[in-house]
């Protein structure tokens, strides 16, 4: 209780919006000289996010662990784990928009407003990725059938499904970070 009674005292009793010196929460893409990316682990956690939307709870850990995702073409940078956003076949350098949005944040003191600014690149836009995941691990789950909405389908067909409307980065609960997923084949490769 010391703890929180010391924290409480530190605490500002209100928040003047307007007269705060606190800025707006700034919520950047990640970006080299090359452009705008993202990487692995935003690909692996929609994944893992369609995961428990499903109720799949063993899926999550086999994703984290089991499904790699890389790059293409590797030839535009060293690190394939960096997954470039391009537009007309060249790296996006700078984000097209900048959007503010007010929100609610939870404090020690109850809520408070905010504004948050966010980067966003409008379409088109495209990232190129593989999504590779061992033969074994295809076959034992993701190639199970399923039955979604009165239609048979494997499990890897229902998550590219789902990736589409659920999207990727922030605000997707507010329809932002659509994608459209254009072309998937399965590959069976040697060693795989």
């Amino acid at each position: 209780m010391e703890v929180i009674e010391r924290v409480l005292a530190n605490t500002p009793e209100s928040f003047d919006e307007e007269n705060s010196s606190e800025s707006p929460r700034k919520y950047v893409f990640m970006r080299d000289k090359h452009g705008i990316y993202i990487t692995e682990r935003n690909i692996k956690g929609l994944f893992k996010e369609i995961a428990s939307m499903l109720g799949i709870r063993k899926l999550k850990n086999i994703i984290a662990h089991g499904v790699f995702v890389e790059a293409i073409p590797p030839s535009l940078h060293k690190n394939p784990k960096k997954i470039y956003f391009v537009r007309d076949s060249k790296p996006i350098k700078k984000p097209d928009k900048v959007i503010k949005r007010g929100g609610r944040v939870m404090t020690l003191r109850g809520p408070r407003s905010i504004i948050k600014e966010m980067e966003a690149i409008e379409a088109p836009a495209e990232l190129h990725f593989n999504i590779k995941i061992p033969w074994p691990i295809y076959e034992s789950y993701f190639n199970r059938k399923i039955e979604y909405n009165g239609r048979e389908m494997t499990v890897l067909s229902l998550f590219m499904m789902m990736a589409q409307e659920v999207g990727i980065l922030g605000d997707r609960s507010l329809g932002e970070g659509k994608i459209k997923i254009s072309h998937r084949k399965v590959v069976e490769e040697e060693g795989t």
